[in-house]
């Protein structure tokens, strides 16, 4: 297997910091929703941090999701997101893996009394090996 130069591994660090897209729908009454993505690109030498046959592979992260904001400019504001990681490996597809996370946030203000409310759900990745 050849050993990547200088160079095409700096490329690749360079795409590692990613891509991220973002637009907008209003949904009225206050609420937007956010659909979201990141991508980037990654090349590891020792994915599995081994000392000795050291394997390395190109790996492809895509972050598709979908966040809500409402109650923009009220009493009650608050934001509900969710997205799913997927890692994809070129050469060794058995380290494929797809994680998710959902966060909910939720403020009330009315000038006396002030609550924060907060939740979230992330998928913890299993190591494989």
């Amino acid at each position: 297997m050849m050993k990547p130069s200088l160079l095409s591994t700096a490329l690749l660090s360079a795409l590692c910091l990613g891509v991220t897209a973002r637009a907008s729908v209003d949904l009225g009454g206050g609420a937007t929703l956010f659909p979201t993505a990141t991508a980037g690109i990654q090349y590891n030498d020792n994915i599995f941090l081994s000392s000795s046959g050291a394997k390395s592979d190109t790996i492809m992260d895509l972050a598709p999701g979908i966040q809500l904001l409402f109650g923009q400019s009220a009493v009650n504001q608050g934001q509900l997101s969710y997205s799913e990681d997927f890692q994809f490996y070129n050469d060794d597809s058995g380290l494929n893996r797809g994680v998710a996370k959902v966060d909910f946030l939720s403020r009330y203000d009315d000038g006396k009394m002030k609550l924060d409310l907060k939740g979230w759900f992330y998928q913890v990745d299993q190591a494989t090996r």
